[in-house]
């Protein structure tokens, strides 16, 4: 078994095509991270405001604002610091925001009328809500980018490297006469496809650490490593974010998601490559599964409430992560409310347990048809 794992993997890893296209993608994100960007200058006041929040931070951050908005004509450097105080203030709002929030939701628990899955969604909301804890500021510019770019440039990397590393692992077979030759041999089908599913994981695994290594090296080195312990609602697009974590924590389950839904679309891939005999058909349709989804929701705004809760759990849905913890969103599993990152990795789990059993139908009938020939 470890040969046949062996062999798949050298016939993924020995495409020249995919360092090829891995070099061109390096070379255009690093000219659309640096380009435009100046060079980053840190500021040493901020780490007087580092960590809790008190009263009293809360209070001098605001007459310091106050002070800046009263000069006819702040220097660069003060419009710099005072986005430090902007930023204490938005995370004290955020706190009497959650308090007002928590009382709201407990007025309408007061209805009777209220039950089943709609209380306990209104039940788990308060309790998630009442965990939060946005009283610590920390500068975090660099994790805010490193995070940002598994959104962006991570997803892109991640589908278009699959897509050419893993669409002819099934169709080169069937253009080489190879799947003769493995359903005839002693192991037959179910190793064969076992082989070439543990192959196209260690594949993705390694996509996703290449574009990971060189996020952290990148972001690093002009940032350096602070700001990991900053709130999940520091962050703009999380502002509405019902979940507790600090960045690092969201770092890490972002990329456990991302790598979830990779996982499912291999699945997919691999599926779309035993149906098609051509490689190019299998990547021209395995393209259009993944670009659809992102088409779908950047370039058009679908109003269709199923649609985009289907593209929100789809595997692009899942790789893109923000989506799921923005804000507070819950499945109804048996009047319970199943949290939104939680349905998503079961549904990629149901997702890929499908796939693969299609796969080996489809591929039982193939050996059937050689075994008879």
């Amino acid at each position: 078994m470890r040969r046949l794992i062996g062999f798949e993997l050298y016939k993924i890893f020995q495409q020249k095509s995919i360092y090829i296209f891995l070099f061109i993608l390096l070379v255009l994100i690093t000219v659309s991270l640096n380009g435009p960007v100046s060079r980053y200058e840190p500021l040493t006041v901020h780490k007087m405001w580092e960590g809790e929040l008190t009263q009293d931070k809360i209070d001098r951050a605001a007459a310091a604002h106050e002070a800046i908005m009263a000069k006819e004509s702040p220097s660069r450097e003060e419009w710099k610091e005072d986005g430090i105080y902007e930023n204490i203030a938005v995370l004290h709002t955020l706190r009497m925001e959650r308090e007002t929030q928590i009382a709201a939701i407990a007025e309408q628990l007061q209805d009777s009328r209220i039950e089943g899955y709609e209380r306990n969604r209104m039940k788990l909301h308060i309790s998630m809500l009442e965990r939060l804890d946005t009283d610590r500021y920390y500068s975090h510019r660099g994790p805010a980018e490193m995070i940002d770019f598994v959104n962006t440039f991570g997803l892109v990397m991640t589908g278009a490297l699959m897509l050419i590393g893993l669409s002819a692992v099934f169709s080169n077979d069937y253009a080489t006469r190879m799947d003769q030759f493995l359903f005839s041999a002693k192991y037959g089908r179910s190793r064969t496809v076992i082989a070439k599913i543990i192959a196209s994981m260690a594949y993705t695994f390694t996509v996703v650490l290449v574009w990971n290594i060189y996020n952290a090296a990148h972001r690093l080195s002009v940032y350096g490593g602070e700001g990991w312990k900053a709130p999940l609602q520091s962050l703009f697009k999380y502002r509405d974010s019902p979940y507790q974590m600090d960045l690092a924590a969201y770092y890490a389950t972002q990329i456990g998601m991302h790598l979830a839904g990779a996982i499912a679309f291999m699945f997919i891939i691999l599926l779309i490559s035993a149906l098609c005999k051509h490689s190019t058909i299998s990547i021209i349709v395995n393209g259009a599964l993944f670009t659809f989804p992102i088409a779908a929701t950047s370039l058009f705004d679908f109003d269709i409430d199923w649609l985009n809760r289907l593209i929100t759990y789809s595997y692009t849905g899942v790789m893109k992560v923000e989506e799921l913890f923005r804000t507070y969103i819950t499945v109804n599993v048996a009047t319970y409310p199943l949290p939104a990152p939680v349905a998503a990795v079961g549904a990629m789990l149901l997702l890929s347990l499908v796939c693969y059993t299609l796969m080996q139908y489809i591929l039982k009938q193939k050996e059937a048809v050689s075994g008879s020939s």
